[in-house]
Formats: C-alpha cells, structure tokens, sequence
C-alpha cells in the first residue's frame, strides 16, 4: 500500500492486522530517490493503575494443603498424558586447539607488502578496534573520510579473506581485531590482480574463522511490528455427551477447568457459562478480567464447591 505525506512529512496508515504482524515501511522522494531518513513514531499507551495480574504460587513459606493437591494432581495429569518425565543428557565433548602459525595470504610477498601483524602482533597491542589499529599501521594513513597509503591520496581497497571491498570505510567496525589472523600493506595497484580506478594501495586482512558482511540497513526502510488485534485462542474442554464419554475409563485431572475470552455480561451485570468439573470435589476458584463499555478495568474472584456424587 502507498500513501502521501503532509507537507510536514508526515504520514498514516489506516489498516487492521492481527498482533505480531510485521510492517516494512520505505520511503521515497518525488523523483524516486532513496536518499532520505524515514523516522517511525513508537507506540505510546497510558500507564495502567490495575491491571488485574494472575495469582501466583507462593512457595516462600512451603505450600499450603490447597497448593500441595494442585500440583500433585497436575503432576499426576502429566505422567497420565506423556508419561514419567525423563530427561536424558548427550555426552558433551569439549575440545580446544593451540593458536597456530599465521595463514600468509597469496598477496603477501616481501617486494608488495609491509607492516605484516600477525594474530599475536596484534593481541599484544591490546587494541580495542579495527581503527585503532590502523592508526598505528606503517604504510597508511588514516583520515577523517578515508584511509590512504602514506604516498597517494586515493583511498586503499580492503582485501578480506580474498575478497575485495573497494568502500569499506564506513564498515570497520563490522570486524573484530581478536578474529584477525594477519594483516598488511599493499603499497599500489601494480600489485594487485585486477582493475581497481577508484583506489590505490590495498589493506589485507585474513581472519580466523571466515568474514561474513553484516547486512546494511538502508535509512529510508524501516521494520516495525506494531500492536495489532489478538485472534481469539480455543480452550480445550471436554464434552460429555455419549455414554462412552461419561463411563470412561480415563480420569479428568484437569487443573485449569474453563476459560472463555469473550463472555459479554448483560445490562444487569450477569453472564452464564457451561462447563464440565474435573473429577476430583474439591474448591475451584472463579477469576473475571475484563473491560466495561466505558473503559473501566474489571478483575473479581470467588469460590464454587464442586462435590462428589455420595456428597449431601
């Protein structure tokens, strides 16, 4: 979908979507042109005074007599359902391998190349980035937009593990110095295979591990992911209808018994809802959260007793 901005820049999008839905959003100038900053408001909600948070277990002083059947009756449910909980750990094998000597690069030779560092060059330095280094680099020079050989004022391509950046300036941070394996100096092209106009001279990295480029995000996209409507979730419960339903050999050790999102109460407040207990008599505690027509938060709790058939 497109849409115009204001004068101001501005812009809107009016569509409906389910929660979690990703939006990526470009923006364009007149003429089609990229080169702009898109900036998107982040959702702001008003802070909530009660917002009606569940009831949770507290152990601190050992389980009370109601918690104590809770949980061995959820126990219970789930060795009936998945069996006895077992888990089985795989023998871990862990292994290390001694720094080697430096991988040399095939661009590497003692009439092209100066300032070799290897990897144990470099730890002793104790340089905490890729620019530092460089700054103490022989054969460069590194300026405010570019880095150059110390007798050209054209910029120096990257070499990274045998790929060659002719524009990396801006990406140096994108390496780490703890992965370099070695580094040196080209001094200029004629050493170099291939056609490079736009610069001069080479710096050449080979890592440990293997470079990979980190994706560059573009200014004018943006990902956002909004807060959208939430599809409403089926709870499981059980219908006995048949007479093999009701004679099942199965017990029902349900712990949460019913849940329904959407119960719409009447004008005089009431609200009736079917369900079938679990097995067990026992006390089952009825929580209601909610919202009014007004915007008003609703949150109750009561107890039902559920009783045994031979119970008065």
């Amino acid at each position: 979908e497109m849409t115009q901005t204001d004068d101001k820049g501005r812009f809107t999008f009016n569509v409906e979507f389910p929660e979690g839905t990703a939006f990526t959003i470009q923006s364009l100038s007149k003429k089609g042109n990229k080169n702009n900053l898109i900036e998107v408001e982040r959702e702001s909600f008003p802070e909530s005074a009660y917002a009606g948070v569940p009831e949770r277990l507290d152990f601190a002083n050992g389980p009370t007599d109601n918690e104590k059947a809770y949980l061995e009756k959820a126990n219970e449910a789930y060795i009936q359902k998945y069996g006895i909980r077992t888990i089985d750990l795989e023998e871990i094998t862990v292994t290390g391998h001694k720094p080697g000597k430096y991988e040399e690069s095939v661009y590497y030779s003692a009439l092209s190349a100066t300032g070799l560092r290897t990897a144990e060059d470099i730890e002793k330095m104790a340089v905490s980035s890729l620019k530092s280094l460089l700054y103490t680099q022989p054969g460069i020079v590194v300026r405010s937009d570019k880095i150059t050989t110390s007798t050209s004022q054209t910029p120096v391509a990257f070499i990274i593990d045998n790929i060659t950046y002719e524009d990396f300036f801006d990406r140096l941070d994108d390496i780490d110095v703890s992965s370099i394996d070695n580094l040196f100096v080209v001094k200029d092209n004629s050493f170099l295979p291939g056609y490079f106009p736009n610069t001069n001279g080479a710096i050449v990295i080979t890592t440990k591990m293997g470079y990979e480029p980190k994706p560059r995000k573009s200014l004018n996209i943006e990902q956002i992911i909004p807060l959208g409507y939430q599809q409403a979730a089926e709870f499981y419960s059980p219908v006995y209808e048949t007479p093999e339903q009701k004679n099942a050999s199965a017990p029902d050790l349900r712990t949460t018994i019913y849940w329904k999102p959407n119960v719409r109460f009447s004008e005089d407040g009431e609200a009736t809802v079917d369900f079938y207990s679990a097995d067990s008599a026992t006390t089952y505690t009825v929580t209601g959260e909610g919202v009014s027509g007004s915007g008003k938060m609703i949150r109750f709790s009561s107890e039902i007793q559920v009783k045994g058939k031979d119970e008065p």
